[in-house]
């Protein structure tokens, strides 16, 4: 997880993780700049809505909290294992699942035992 958006933070990241000449794919930031000189960047304009572009972006999760990283986990699995599907099944078998259930502020935002998050 990266806990800070700086230019430094985010290129130390793709440094560690990325292999040179590989495919980047950011948004237009300004801290990811310099990353076109190692790798292959591929940058979606987000203001301008361009969230389909190719690959870029897709179904990343930008920011997100510590204390719900288990319910992003779990939808992502779930996204990939509906994958086959085509969408109206999707969405039926997503309403079947939904039946009778109801999700109320407080379950929402339950404690979940950590004691800060990162934001």
């Amino acid at each position: 997880m990266i806990e800070s958006t700086d230019k430094e933070t985010l290129q130390d990241f793709a440094h560690d993780n990325a292999q040179l000449d590989s495919v980047v794919n950011t948004d237009t930031a300004s801290a990811y700049n310099d990353l076109s000189n190692d790798y292959n960047r591929e940058a979606v304009n987000c203001s301008a809505v361009e969230y389909g572009k190719e690959r870029a972006h897709k179904g990343t999760l930008h920011k997100f909290r510590l204390k719900y990283l288990q319910r992003y986990v779990t939808e992502l699995s779930d996204r990939h294992n509906l994958r086959s599907q085509d969408t109206l099944a999707q969405m039926e078998l997503i309403s079947r699942l939904m039946e009778g259930k109801r999700l109320t502020n407080q379950n929402r935002i339950a404690d979940n035992g950590l004691e800060s998050e990162v934001r």
